[in-house]
Order: structure tokens, then C-alpha cells, then sequence
């Protein structure tokens, strides 16, 4: 039965991180597209435009005479208007009155007022500028005309960001004389409404986006936000719990009211929403015992399905998950039923539980409880004794059991482990059978290091080791007997140590370590008599430590020449001196400086191969003493890994002034090993 065992599994699948990122970016992306705007500057004072358009007319006397048209265009205070109009007077004629009324002279003349963007270079404007207003009139001379106009800029120029842009607009007047004027009336600052600005909606658009997806970075938004989600999974988990109890009141054959339903549900409907992951799993332990009541052949069981199914129907109506659990486990122990195998034999584990089982099924909660506890403990300690008693995976030890460990070339079983299991499932107890497996898990634990597929490389296991402690390894193994087999690993182990110990002594140059064979062997003898097999390996590994500080000659010749300088500026250091390695290049000689706050050292490290360059010659002493002198030293040693010619030592010997020190390869392995410098090698 499938219950729903979380909230999340009724939330939708939604990314909300990677939409909360998509929104951010597109506002943040309509915030760059909307701010930048035109800058705006005011003119709130009226203006006008003067000029004048030459004209030509005819007399009564048919002769060609000139005059001139006077134009005059105001844009009065009220010229900025935020609906995108401007508001214009315009006054047009020419001359005085013409004194013969009869037939005044006349000309034409054309007026235009248009519009362009501020950006647009006049020639520009005159070839593609709106055009707002246009008059063409003939006058009589003498004659004036007044227009006043209300002239809408067009939407081509209308802002195209948050704020105002600007607009020119330019006049036009033109004669029957072939003389025109196209020139700028004024420049004005535009304003449109916000629904016709297509950056302000942009703008409006990121402050909705970033005003709502900012906060959600806050867990207090969050989990505010959540809250109506969450209880909507609530409420649906809530009704799947209802409708998956009322599966289990069929199957329990419970008995409920058609208008409050079985305990089960009313619990669960008055449960509060914190609780209903606990309901789920109770429900989903119930459902595990339900198909276990399914799956049961009870024909073939010694337990009545009348009296289990009862008692499962009465733990469902107490509500009581904890038996519930426990009779599960009962019954599925009784289903797989208590057969043991050890090494192809089969044994009948319930005679163990007999008494487990005979007042069994039982309402009481203890009684149940207890034989819950009795079978998992036998199926645990059923599970460790075949483990172990299966067939070794060595094919050469096919033969014995996994329990069987490797001493010297013998695989050795421990049939007396084996024997008393035998004996336990015939006629003992089911604490007996428990405490064994304990002790069969205890025993491979122990002889692990003894066994042949653990890579393991024990003395013991390889022969390495007295005759007496094989022998007496291999009793132990067959009686089981762990101490017997501890006491007898550790006594080839020190077996071992004191072949290493005596290998050592054999191989090794010890005339510059403070290590006393005799001494040694001493202590071994002593530890041997008394037993103390592990004293022997401490031993060991003490002269092993020593050793490790001891210094051969071949040692001196595996250090590169920067390491033998670094390891004579540690022996200094280990005598109290503060020690500066001079650099590569520019030392003049000198490859370590020693200094005590008494004495100043200048060291100069000669890294020789005997074999190679030979010994220090008298000139290269000179040259170092020399250098020492320079930098101050009060005392000149040179070191090196092979030895020094006589003319050296007598440059050594004739020098005043200075103190000079000549140490050869067995001084310094002498010195190395007695301050316990480690070998970097």
C-alpha cells in the first residue's frame, strides 16, 4: 500500500531558484532599457521671431515695383504643455495702406511652422520634418493677418525613455519674389503621457518584477510565501491518510460510523499538521502487517488465522504501531521459518523458541513484545553462525569454512567451535545459541590477521615463528581458544623482532651510535624469561628509532650538495646556534653562517665522493678561510663527506687569528649520529 510518507510529495516540482534568477536578470535588464533618458532644461519665457520675405508687385501703371512682407511669430508662456502642444500667435502683411482703394496692389505669400527633433540638422528637418501648420495667402498692401494656432507635436519626436525629450521647431516663408526663410522658431521640452512612453512601462514592469522577487531572498518572505502551499500539501496529504485509513478499517474489518469513521480517522482528522508525517508512518508500519496477514500460508503454520487476524485488528483499533511492529516480526520469523545451516548440516532452531512460541499469538503487549525480541535475536545470530560456516572463498580451502585461519601451511578449522554449536542446537537454549555466535563473531574478529583472504602477511601465518608456538597456535585454533591464540601471535611477532634486532646488529656500523648490543640482547633475554613478549617488540622498535638517527658513510654520498649543507646547518642548530644557509649565488665561499650571540661560524660544506673528487685540497681551505675573515667569523669549519689532503691540514694548522675546524666524513657521521639528525634520504 503506497502511503504518502512526506509534504514534498505534494508540492509541485517547481524550479523555484532558477525562476526567481530569470525574473531578477529580466528586471534588472528592463531597469537598464528604461532609466536612460534625455535631460531636460526649461523655457518658460515667451518668444518671438522677427523677419521679413522680399516681395515684388505690379502698379496701375503695369511697371514691377518691391516690397516686403513682415512676419512675426510669438510663443507665448503657456508653450510647454504636458500633453505634447504648443500654442503659437502668428501676425503676417506687408506695407502701408494703399492711399487708391480701387485696385491695391497684391502678392502672394506662403507660412509654414515645422517640426523636427532637436537632434536633426536643418537641412534635415526642411526635407523630412512634420509639417504643423500652413497657410498660403494673397495680401493686399497694407493688409495683416493674425493666426493663432495650437500645433501637437507628432509621436515620431514624442520621449522615448521615462522623462521629456526635446523638440525644434522651425518656420518657413516664401515670396513671389524666389526668396524663402527656413529658419528655428524654438526649441521645446516634450512631454507625453505615461501610456504612450514605452520605456515607462518598461520601468513599471522591472519595479513589479524586482519588487517581487527580491524579497524571496529573505527565509522570513519565504517561508511566509510557503505558508498557503504548504497548507494546501497538507490539506491533500491529510485526505490520502483518511482515505488509506479507511483501506486498512476493510482490511482490519473494523467497525466505524458512517458520520465520524473509525478511531484511526478521527485521530487523524483532528491531528495537527506537524503531525501527520508521524500518522504516515504508523499507517505505513499497519500496512506492512497487513500484507504479511496476506502473504501467510497459515495452513502450513502453527498459528491460527483467526486468532493472528484478531489480534492485528485489535492492535489497529488501539492504534498502537509498536505492536503492530512487534507482531510482524513474529509472524515473519514464523513465515521464514527457524532452519540453521552450518557447513551442509541443517539444524531445527525452534526448539529454541519453543517456549517463545507457546503462548503465542498472546494480546499481551509484553508477551508479544518479548517474542518479537527472541526471534530477531535468533535471526541475528543465525545470520553470523552462516556466514562463517560457509565454504571458504579460497579454492584451495574449498573444503573449510570461512572461519578457518592459516597457520605456517596449515588451514587449521576450529572444530570445537563448530562441536558446541552442534551441541547447543541439539539440546540447549537460545541464549547458548546466542552467546556462541557472539563468540564465533569474536573469534574471526580476533584471528582476522590469520586468515587467508584477509591480504594479511602475520608471522604466524607465514611460518615465521618457533615450532613450539606453531603447534601450540594450532590447539588453540581447533579449541577455539582466543587467549591461547593471542598469546601465541604475539610470541611470533616477537620472535620476528628479535631476528630483525639481531639482523640490524649484523649490518650495521655501529661505532657512532650510542646503541650497546650486548645490553640489548640482555633486555631481550630478560623479557623472554619473564614472558613479556610484548617488551620484546618495544625493544625492537627502540633500536629501530636509534638506528634510524645513526649515520653510515654511505649515507653522506645519497644527499644532494643542498642537502648536506641543510643537514650541518641542523647540527648546529641542535647545539644551540641560530642558523642562516647563505644564498647560491654571491656567498663568497661561505654556505651557512652559525651564530650563538659568543661565537660567529662559518660553515663551508664540501659534499666529496672519496671515490670521485677526493679529498678538500689546501687551496680550497684558504679560500674559505679568507671568506670567513671577511664576514666577520670567528671560527672557519669545513666540512665534507670524504677527508682532506696534508696541505690542507697544514693550511688548517698555520692560520692565526681565525679558529679553523677540518671535518671530515667520519667527523661529521660521528656529530650527525650522536645529535640524532634525522637523514632527509
Amino acid at each position: 500500500m503506497d502511503i504518502p510518507t512526506d509534504r514534498s510529495e505534494y508540492l509541485p516540482g517547481f524550479p523555484f531558484k532558477a525562476t526567481r534568477a530569470i525574473l531578477v536578470v529580466l528586471g534588472l535588464c528592463l531597469l537598464v532599457y528604461s532609466v536612460p533618458v534625455t535631460g531636460t532644461f526649461d523655457q518658460v519665457d515667451p518668444v518671438t521671431r522677427s523677419t521679413s520675405v522680399p516681395l515684388e508687385y505690379t502698379t496701375t501703371g503695369g511697371e514691377t515695383e518691391y516690397g516686403t512682407f513682415d512676419i512675426q511669430i510669438t510663443t507665448p508662456t503657456t508653450g510647454v504643455a504636458t500633453n505634447g502642444s504648443v500654442r503659437i500667435r502668428m501676425q503676417t502683411g506687408w506695407g502701408n495702406p494703399y492711399a487708391n482703394t480701387e485696385s491695391p496692389p497684391r502678392a502672394p505669400l506662403e507660412v509654414a511652422v515645422i517640426a523636427a527633433p532637436t537632434s536633426w540638422r536643418p537641412e534635415r528637418a526642411a526635407r523630412e520634418g512634420t509639417v504643423l501648420f500652413a497657410n498660403t495667402s494673397t495680401y493686399e498692401q497694407g493688409e495683416y493677418a493674425t493666426f493663432e494656432r495650437v500645433l501637437h507635436l507628432p509621436a515620431s519626436i514624442a520621449p522615448k525613455g521615462v522623462g521629456p525629450t526635446e523638440a525644434t521647431l522651425y518656420y518657413y516663408a516664401a515670396s513671389n519674389a524666389g526668396t524663402n526663410r527656413f529658419e528655428i522658431l524654438r526649441t521645446y521640452t516634450v512631454y507625453r503621457p505615461f501610456w504612450e512612453r514605452p520605456r515607462a512601462w518598461g520601468l513599471l514592469a522591472a519595479i513589479v518584477l524586482l519588487g517581487a522577487t527580491l524579497p524571496t531572498f529573505n527565509q522570513s518572505v519565504r517561508n511566509r510565501l510557503a505558508e498557503p502551499v504548504q497548507r494546501y500539501a497538507d490539506r491533500q496529504w491529510r485526505q490520502d491518510l483518511l482515505s488509506k485509513a479507511q483501506r486498512l478499517d476493510d482490511k482490519f474489518d473494523t467497525e466505524t460510523t458512517a458520520s465520524a469513521g473509525s478511531p484511526v480517522e478521527q485521530a487523524i482528522q483532528a491531528a495537527p499538521r506537524e503531525n501527520l508525517q508521524d500518522w504516515s508512518q504508523r499507517l505505513e508500519q499497519f500496512a506492512v502487517l497487513d500484507q504479511t496477514l496476506s502473504r501467510l500460508p497459515f495452513e502450513e503454520l502453527p498459528v491460527a488465522r483467526t486468532k493472528v487476524r484478531s489480534l492485528a485488528a485489535q492492535t489497529w483499533s488501539d492504534n498502537d504501531p509498536a505492536t503492530a511492529s512487534d507482531l510482524n516480526d513474529v509472524l515473519t520469523g514464523i513465515d521464514i521459518g527457524f532452519e540453521v545451516r552450518i557447513r551442509g548440516q541443517s539444524y531445527d532452531g525452534a526448539k529454541l523458541l519453543d517456549q517463545t512460541l507457546a503462548d503465542f499469538p498472546s494480546s499481551e503487549d509484553d508477551q508479544l513484545e518479548q517474542a518479537a525480541a527472541e526471534i530477531n535475536r535468533f535471526e541475528d545470530a543465525r545470520a553470523t553462525v552462516e556466514q562463517w560456516s560457509q565454504p571458504s572463498s579460497s579454492p584451495a580451502d574449498s573444503a573449510k569454512s570461512k572461519l578457518a585461519v592459516r597457520v605456517d601451511s596449515q588451514v587449521v578449522e576450529p572444530t570445537a567451535i563448530w562441536e558446541r554449536l552442534d551441541t547447543i542446537l541439539t539440546e540447549g537454549t537460545l541464549d547458548q545459541f546466542c552467546e556462541q555466535a557472539k563468540a564465533v563473531e569474536d573469534f574471526a574478529a580476533k584471528t582476522e590477521p590469520l586468515r587467508s583472504n584477509s591480504g594479511s602477511s602475520h608471522p604466524l601465518s607465514a611460518g615465521q615463528a618457533q615450532d613450539t608456538t606453531i603447534e601450540d597456535a594450532c590447539n588453540a585454533v581447533r579449541e577455539g581458544d582466543l587467549d591461547a591464540i593471542e598469546k601465541a601471535m604475539v610470541k611470533a611477532e616477537a620472535w620476528v623482532a628479535e631476528q630483525e634486532v639481531a639482523q640490524m646488529f649484523a649490518t650495521t656500523d655501529l661505532s657512532h651510535s650510542s646503541i650497546d648490543p650486548t645490553d640489548v640482547q640482555n633486555r631481550v633475554d630478560q623479557a623472554r624469561a619473564t614472558n613479556d613478549y610484548t617488551r620484546i617488540k618495544s625493544i625492537r622498535d627502540e633500536v629501530m628509532a636509534q638506528l634510524d638517527s645513526t649515520w653510515q658513510p654511505s649515507d653522506l654520498l645519497s644527499l644532494t650538495p643542498t642537502q648536506f649543507e641543510e643537514v650541518l646547518g641542523q647540527l648546529y642548530q641542535k647545539n644551540g646556534y641560530d642558523v642562516q644557509v647563505t644564498q647560491q649565488s654571491g656567498d663568497r665561499g661561505i654556505d651557512a653562517i652559525a651564530r650563538n650571540g659568543r661565537r660567529t661560524i662559518a660553515i663551508q660544506a664540501k659534499r666529496y665522493d672519496p671515490n670521485g673528487a677526493g679529498n678538500v685540497s689546501g687551496p680550497e681551505v684558504r679560500n674559505a678561510i679568507g671568506a670567513t675573515v671577511q664576514e666577520g667569523a670567528d671560527v672557519c669549519v669545513v666540512a665534507t663527506s670524504s677527508g682532506f689532503t696534508q696541505d690542507a691540514r697544514r693550511a688548517a694548522m698555520e692560520t692565526k687569528g681565525v679558529e679553523v675546524q677540518l671535518l671530515s666524513g667520519r667527523d661529521v657521521i660521528e656529530k650527525l649520529s650522536k645529535s640524532q639528525i634525522p637523514n632527509p634520504t
